[in-house]
């Protein structure tokens, strides 16, 4: 089972070393090419568009055949092609391109390593594996920016989307290779009208097919799930861009990016260990309303520079921590809740429409973050978003009941 667990882990991190693309090279890029702030917004946008519109689709698929692995192998191997595609792009409508099929390829990966590590645990293991799961996710993200922001000083852009596309071609040899399917599928082929068929009775389902959605309040964390990451992954992208007016290189770039999932490394599992201890509803709590207070100190951070680079990244330090305990204790809660709730048929459904609520919301972040940036700016635009995941807050504490 420990093994199994291993071979999961290593598929997402070396997956979400490539996580880098979207949210640190397409818009540091984007900028290095001259678009303007509500443009590269768009291009995020753009990204979480088609995450949004492929991820239940790709996890009602796993749930359907009861495969996850070629799920994965495909999103690596998609990811493999858009990052060597792009070391050739230089046209705003190609990049575009290229992020839509970065949102697919993400899409694709997520609801399936998610339900794998769901179908090897048991009741009691559930909340500590995803933990492990989201640690070695966390280091994947550390490693993709530290190693990603050096080779674009260092190098250069291209030479950057060289190495994604690499570590993205190893990731699916090893997942081809290594990683085991967690449940043997009950039906082994399927007619092209039974896939339509099933597909189309997921996305319209019966009322009794869907009832588990209300129980507890899951409806209601899908809800305030796309608040907390329409402000979160609307802005986060734009980082890029806020950090080097405080005088950011490539490299302090790399650094400040990777505090957050580093911190992470050591966050997941006992963030994990929490949800099991206390209970999921206190733990994703406190992630929302540390979400609103991470972009309250953001915001100030830029008040209070002063020209120098030492002051701001000094501050951003412990903000960033802040991030990373937030976005632990909801990813763990998050899906060790919604692990409780689902039958085991539609878990990679359920992860799926997890997974939609928070691309949905990194579409419409994108798409109100970059002009508010433009119209205001970042100092404000931050304290404005900080209104969704205090919503959140307010909202689970009435609507949500814990499952232990």
């Amino acid at each position: 089972m420990k093994k199994t667990l291993l071979s999961i882990s290593i598929s997402a991190f070396l997956f979400n070393i490539c996580m880098l693309f979207p949210f640190f090279l397409v818009p540091l890029y984007a900028g290095r090419l001259g678009l303007q702030i509500w443009q590269i917004s768009l291009l995020t946008a753009v990204y979480w568009l088609m995450y949004t519109l492929t991820t239940t689709l790709w996890g009602t698929l796993s749930d359907i055949f009861d495969r996850k692995k070629p799920f994965v192998v495909a999103a690596l191997l998609g990811t493999a092609l858009v990052f060597f595609m792009t070391a050739f792009v230089s046209d705003t409508l190609l990049l575009a391109m290229m992020m839509a099929f970065a949102g697919m390829a993400s899409a694709a990966f997520s609801p399936a390593i998610l339900a794998m590590v769901t179908d090897i645990s048991t009741e009691e293991e559930k909340g500590e594996n995803m933990g492990i799961l989201n640690t070695l996710i966390s280091l994947g993200w550390t490693t993709g920016t530290l190693a990603g922001g050096f080779i674009i000083e260092i190098y250069s852009f291209s030479a950057s989307f060289y190495f994604g596309a690499t570590i993205a071609l190893i990731g699916a040899i090893f997942s081809i290779f290594f990683l085991k399917p967690t449940r043997k599928a009950l039906k082994m082929k399927y007619s092209l009208r039974e896939v339509f068929s099933a597909v189309r009775h997921r996305f319209l389902p019966t009322g009794n097919e869907i009832s588990f959605l209300k129980k507890n309040g899951l409806n209601w964390l899908y809800i305030f799930t796309f608040l907390r990451y329409t402000a979160i992954f609307g802005i986060y992208p734009l980082f890029t861009i806020y950090f080097v007016t405080l005088g950011a290189t490539e490299t302090w770039l790399g650094i400040i990016f990777a505090v957050n999932p580093f911190a992470q490394i050591f966050l997941m599992t006992p963030a994990g260990k929490l949800s099991d201890k206390i209970g999921r509803k206190p733990t994703i709590l406190f992630g929302f309303f540390g979400s609103a207070l991470f972009l309250i100190f953001t915001s100030t951070v830029g008040m209070i520079a002063s020209g120098s680079p030492i002051v701001p990244f000094f501050f951003l330090i412990p903000v960033m921590l802040l991030l990373a305990i937030t976005y632990a204790c909801i990813s763990t809660g998050t899906n060790a809740f919604i692990a409780d709730i689902a039958p085991e048929d539609k878990r990679g459904e359920a992860m799926g429409l997890l997974t939609s609520s928070i691309g949905f919301g990194g579409f419409v972040g994108g798409l109100i973050s970059g002009f508010l940036a433009e119209a205001l700016n970042f100092q404000l635009t931050l304290l404005i978003l900080a209104i969704l995941p205090l919503s959140g807050f307010l909202g689970l504490f009435k609507k949500m009941e814990d499952t232990r």
